[in-house]
């Protein structure tokens, strides 16, 4: 039982120390910003734009442009019957 509990403090200190590496990281890349930027407003601009997520497109998306005449209408006719 005692290797149990041992065993969960290490496993926390070790996520506890990670996470300040994290955070420590994550501060020391505001400093550079801070120190790169000409002024306030630009450094304030850079911390509020952070780097945008890419979205994923799904799957069903068909590009009309490379389809045929009789796949392109296919593709309107299923469109229009899931509107429904």
């Amino acid at each position: 039982m005692t290797e149990v509990i041992f065993g969960l403090i290490i496993l926390a200190s070790l996520g506890f120390n990670a996470w300040l590496v994290y955070l420590h990281k994550e501060q020391e890349s505001k400093y550079i910003k801070a120190l790169l930027s000409k002024d306030v407003r630009e450094f304030t601009e850079a911390e509020v734009t952070k780097k945008p997520k890419k979205e994923e497109t799904p799957d069903e998306f068909i590009n009309l442009q490379d389809l045929s005449d009789q796949q392109w209408e296919k593709a309107v006719l299923k469109d229009k019957d899931v509107k429904k």
